[in-house]
């Protein structure tokens, strides 16, 4: 197979399940979104590479970057945590698979391949886990708002009814290590900006990209590894991230979460570049959901601002800083009011130190001049990636 991102199209046997390649489009009975196929091998290419940066009104979970070569990243991430998160129960997992060299993304390892899959979390107790394996071969599916992908014989992702049902897999089940979630979707799409629409950005800051295809969904996940079980029903969540540069020469930190607020669902992204202090260095992306309908969102200046608070709270935070005890998050503009919310940390679901963690919290909250106090759980991270 050769190595550059090849486009196929396959032909999705009842909408759902893998087939043999097939040189043309089609639509699946009762969708309108024409599904895309891709083809990609292990080998790092070493061509220049083009990314999506532009909404083309489908293909929105679909691979952003075409060929993987040794300096860009494209990935998909899932995540689930438990709906009774406290601190005594710390179920999380998440589930990604990367498209990505060591060099396009400092996170990965492994210098002989683009493709790696990862289980992490943390069971009840809050001790973590965490394993990855590598296939040699994988192949994803995009249609407007939903995909699917197979990761060899390491696992993958289905979607159904457009965008609203999802299956993700790490392992079989029966093996030794093995992770599911089944995600119900509860929220629309969005990108930076807003919902999806034809011709909109799609990067979060220069040359990152973001497409947040499940914002909040109700989940089902089950865990074993090395005979311990874990299962729990709770909140789940699906995006991507990709770029056209490596990850270090375009962030300098950012922090990004999801969770749930009482009746709403939020998730926030405020990333520094490394032009920073520079006037337009400070990138938002701020999202609210309620009844499942979106209530705000928004990428304008200071639409989500996140600050650590508690502990080490530097900021901005550098590779030496320590993690802080939580965050202050505000919603400049939900329906005309300010959004306020604390993020307390309840344990570490992955540490990646010195750049990298994801927490898990509780979240207290409401809106500005309101008496009342909404609650809710969440889960988070940042990155820091500057001296």
């Amino acid at each position: 197979m050769h190595s550059k991102l090849s486009l196929v199209f396959l032909v999705w046997v009842a909408c759902f399940s893998w087939a043999a390649p097939r040189a043309y489009a089609y639509n699946c009975q009762g969708r309108n979104d024409k599904h895309t196929a891709y083809r990609i091998s292990g080998t790092i290419h070493d061509e220049p590479s083009t990314a999506e940066f532009g909404y083309r009104g489908n293909g929105l979970d679909a691979p952003k970057v075409s060929p993987i070569n040794g300096t860009v990243f494209d990935w998909w991430y899932f995540d689930a945590a438990t709906s009774s998160l406290s601190s005594s129960d710390l179920s999380s997992a998440a589930i990604v698979f990367y498209t990505a060299s060591p060099v396009g993304f400092p996170r990965l390892i492994n210098e002989t391949t683009i493709l790696q899959a990862t289980l992490s979390g943390t069971w009840a107790n809050g001790t973590a886990f965490g394993w990855e394996d590598y296939p040699t071969q994988v192949e994803v599916e995009g249609g407007r708002f939903d995909s699917n992908g197979k990761w060899g014989n390491v696992g993958g992702w289905q979607s159904r009814e457009g965008s609203r049902k999802w299956k993700v897999q790490y392992g079989k089940y029966g093996d030794d290590i093995y992770g599911s979630m089944t995600f119900n979707a509860i929220a629309p799409p969005h990108l930076p900006c807003g919902f999806p629409n034809p011709g909109d950005t799609e990067a979060i800051m220069p040359h990152v990209g973001w497409a947040n295809v499940i914002p909040a969904a109700d989940a089902h996940v089950v865990v074993q590894i090395n005979g311990e079980r874990m299962e729990f029903d709770g909140f789940g969540y699906h995006d991507k991230n990709w770029g056209d540069q490596p990850f270090l020469n375009s962030v300098r930190s950012w922090y990004w979460g999801h969770g749930t607020l009482g009746p709403y669902q939020i998730v926030f992204f405020d990333a520094l570049d490394p032009s920073y202090p520079g006037s337009a260095s400070e990138h938002f992306s701020a999202y609210v959901a309620r009844d499942g309908k979106i209530v705000s969102a928004s990428c304008g200046t200071e639409s989500a601002i996140v600050r650590p608070v508690g502990g080490d709270d530097t900021y901005p935070p550098t590779v030496t800083s320590e993690i802080p005890a939580g965050y202050s998050i505000t919603f400049t503009d939900v329906e005309g009011k300010t959004m306020w919310i604390n993020a307390t940390n309840l344990a570490t679901s992955y540490d990646g130190a010195p750049i990298y963690a994801r927490f898990l919290g509780t979240l207290q909250g409401g809106f500005v001049g309101d008496e009342q106090v909404l609650s809710g759980v969440a889960q988070y991270e940042q990155f820091k990636m500057s001296l």
